[in-house]
């Protein structure tokens, strides 16, 4: 990468990227093994230490050549952000050129619809889209897109497979492996299905039965201008698709199979509900190639698909190359409109692009057994998260701890129905007692549980009182620590109203000027710091004028909706959002003595004096964890408490975790497994060399999370297989 790039993408993480998230994703992809050490010994000033720390991260990114997955995971992490996704955007492309002027565009293109709306779409469909690899009888392979439209079930075009199909049926002996790619994002175009990005998920099609729909494709579809009657009953006749059976429910299974959570689950085939207009946008994520997926945007051309008059043919300006054919077309309300097929080329001439109509695969698909099975097939419920790192050699398993779950389930609702749901506090087992430690019960630990429930969710994190971010002294301090770690610019805090100065005698009405000011007026004014930097104000016009441009600038037309707004008389402001939640953690609260000032802010930020209908909107964004701390500036009926002992984490902990992971492979623990299990962890409960460890409550968790996630093979082995 250039120096100046380099320069650029360090300038935009240092300003925009909160050094937590960095943190994060630098753990995450293993590129500064120190980093924590690192951070302790950045300069003191902020601004300074984000930009020493943003440089550190992208060298080292660059150094390992993980630059592209560097920024992808910034844009994953922080998909809300509509600017910094744009700022980053570029650096998650590869340096091809030709790649890169199919690519460019998404950002200019997508920013016209509302950006937070189709990522979030974005984030779905990633994990349902999926290289399918079909090995011929050359031993070379055959690569296509294809959906998951089932539990166990991949739609893709019948020309990706056609060489394992024989008159409809499957052909025996196949030509080759026949296996579908999901989670394909990063790294190298796929030339070896045996040999992929370790993120990757391969999964092979049934032995046999794995056929079970299918409509050959027509040789001469996209050649034709004006197709004449017989072969437009051609076309309606071979609307080449084909429904494929994977050898497991891999939709059924959780989307991150390691630590459990959130189920792949799949895309529904419903009929779209509108008629598509002229220019109405057309979005394909797509592995042209077998490349890492991507997005491609263009527009639906009513012109070319009036051409078609069979009727079962949908042309579009997208940019679609080989290896896009099964990939599914979304209208611009992020509703499934057809299966891409064919480029439109009539006399060799290129024109469009074309996909089967999904309509037309859903009637010929109505009255089939499998059609019956689709619609009596409901989507899962999420699997409980039982583990906090996807590294399967780690042993950071979730013992017990449903409160906080729960709790984390109902606090992610962007309107919690009670304080309760907003608040949590987690309190020790002899918490202040004198010469009691508390080392090892999993306080801290409750902050990789929440990050893990919340990956990839768009929002931000703020973490007060670890070794890197020192409690707070002050209500300085606490304003100055939360602005850090979330990017908020030095002048943004310019205006914090001033401190009162206390009288030498420190008067009961200097100290309710000082409470009045931490419970008040700080935090009237902080709302709106919060509010101000939360908040993007969009001109939808200068941002057509950049896509007219750059649609020129590579020789292609330009839309007219597109023309017009850019040409327009007066702006057209779009209010666009930073995030909808942000968690504020206080760590190792028992640690030091919080000063009165610090406690009242806390008490004003949580509304602690307000009725819960009347906090402001703003302040209802924040989500609170109290570690080692109930506060008691607030109601018992406004937070949800937590207590931690670790010598209550038995068997009934160990056996529920076992069975999470057993669901997250949605294999749930038959009752023989159970009994196995449970009779293993007796077992080793019991064992006497044991007992200085799992009779020590500060040594007792770490032990039996240790034991927990090494579990005999004789177990979970029967369980994956």
């Amino acid at each position: 990468m250039p120096k100046d790039s380099a320069d650029v993408l360090a300038t935009i993480v240092a300003e925009r990227v909160p050094v937590t998230m960095l943190a994060e994703v630098v753990m995450e992809l293993g590129l500064v093994p120190d980093f924590e050490d690192q951070r302790r010994l950045a300069p003191a000033d902020p601004y300074e230490a984000r930009r020493v720390l943003a440089r550190l991260a992208v060298d080292a990114a660059e150094r390992r050549d993980a630059v592209r997955p560097f920024a992808q995971m910034f844009c994953r992490k922080l998909f809300q952000d509509s600017d910094l996704y744009a700022r980053l955007y570029e650096f998650t492309q590869t340096p091809d050129g030709s790649e890169l002027a199919q690519e460019a565009a998404l950002v200019l293109r997508a920013r016209t619809l509302r950006l937070p709306d189709l990522r979030s779409r974005l984030f779905d469909w990633e994990q349902w889209i999926c290289v399918v690899a079909a090995g011929q009888e050359n031993g070379q392979t055959k690569l296509g897109t294809g959906v998951l439209i089932g539990p166990d079930l991949v739609l893709t075009a019948y020309h990706n497979v056609r060489s394992h199909i024989d008159m409809g049926a499957e052909r025996n002996p196949a030509p080759g492996p026949l296996l579908a790619i999901f989670d394909h994002l990063y790294g190298e175009p796929v030339t070896d299905p045996q040999v992929l990005h370790p993120d990757c998920v391969s999964v092979p099609f049934r032995k046999e039965g794995w056929l079970v729909a299918c409509c050959e494709d027509w040789p001469g579809d996209g050649t034709v201008l004006y197709p004449d009657k017989g072969q437009e009953e051609e076309l309606r006749r071979k609307l080449d698709f084909a429904v494929l059976r994977l050898a497991e429910p891999i939709g059924r299974q959780a989307r991150n199979i390691n630590i459990g959570g959130a189920r792949r689950r799949w895309l529904r085939l419903v009929p779209s509900s509108g008629t598509l207009r002229h220019e109405d946008r057309i979005i394909i994520p797509q592995h042209p190639g077998g490349s890492p997926q991507r997005i491609d945007f263009g527009r639906f051309s009513e012109t070319a698909t009036q051409c078609d008059t069979s009727g079962t043919r949908l042309r579009y300006t997208t940019e679609t190359a080989k290896g896009t054919s099964g990939a599914p077309c979304f209208n611009q309300q992020f509703e499934f409109v057809g299966l891409h097929n064919a480029s439109f080329e009539p006399g060799g001439l290129p024109v469009a692009n074309q996909a089967i109509h999904l309509q037309h695969i859903l009637d010929h698909l109505k009255d089939t057994a499998f059609a019956k099975e689709l619609l009596s097939t409901a989507a899962p419920l999420p699997s409980i998260l039982w583990k906090v790192s996807s590294d399967p050699k780690s042993n950071r398993v979730i013992l017990g701890r449903r409160p906080l779950l729960n709790w984390i389930e109902q606090a992610a609702a962007e309107n919690p129905a009670s304080r309760a749901n907003r608040i949590y506090a987690a309190v020790c087992r002899g918490e202040g007692d004198p010469g009691r430690s508390t080392t090892g019960f999993g306080k801290s630990f409750t902050i990789e549980i929440l990050r893990a429930a919340r990956r990839d969710k768009g929002e931000r994190f703020v973490v007060l009182g670890t070794k890197e971010e020192r409690a707070p002294t002050s209500v300085a301090d606490v304003i100055q620590s939360i602005a850090d770690q979330l990017s908020i610019p030095a002048e943004a805090l310019e205006g914090m109203p001033q401190r009162p100065t206390l009288g030498a005698s420190g008067s009961s009405g200097d100290m309710d000027k000082l409470n009045l000011w931490a419970t008040d007026e700080v935090p009237a004014w902080f709302k709106g710091v919060l509010g101000r930097h939360r908040e993007v104000r969009v001109d939808l016009r200068e941002e057509a004028r950049a896509e007219m441009a750059h649609l020129k600038e590579f020789a292609r037309p330009v839309p007219e909706s597109v023309r017009a707004l850019a040409e327009s008389a007066a702006p057209t402001f779009e209010v666009r959002s930073r995030w909808n939640i942000l968690w504020i953690i206080l760590d190792q609260i028992t640690d030091f003595r919080m000063p009165d000032e610090v406690r009242n802010l806390f008490a004003g930020l949580t509304g602690g004096k307000l009725p819960e209908t009347t906090m402001p909107a703003e302040l209802r964004r924040l989500r609170w964890l109290f570690l080692g701390y109930v506060p008691d500036f607030l109601v018992k009926d406004d937070v949800t408490p937590e207590l931690l002992d670790p010598m209550e984490v038995g068997v009934d902990a160990m056996l529920a975790t076992l069975e999470a992971h057993a669901a997250a492979l949605d294999k749930p623990l038959d009752e023989g497994q159970a009994v196995m299990a449970k009779a293993c962890i007796d077992s080793y409960l019991s064992e006497e060399a044991l007992a200085p460890y799992v009779g020590n409550p500060n040594r007792r968790l770490a032990k039996l999370q240790s034991f927990v996630s090494s579990i005999p093979p004789k177990i979970m082995s029967k369980v994956s297989s």
